[in-house]
């Protein structure tokens, strides 16, 4: 069965990461910070639909 909660809540999470990076990329500032919340929006994405498919989300060490 789907873990629909856990997917969205993740997916909230991926949404503010790109919401932050739009702010400061229309602002003009801080790329390589943008970079970093594009990469961290796309692994959050990721995240959501092991989430959504019941699969383990191992933590890096």
């Amino acid at each position: 069965m789907a873990n629909k909660t856990y997917a969205l809540e993740w997916l909230q999470k991926a949404y503010h990461d790109l919401d932050s990076a739009n702010v400061l990329f229309v602002s003009g500032h801080y790329r390589d910070t943008i970079e970093y919340l594009y990469h961290q929006a796309v692994e959050k994405t990721f995240k959501a639909l092991m989430a959504y498919k019941n699969s383990p989300i191992k933590k890096n060490a």
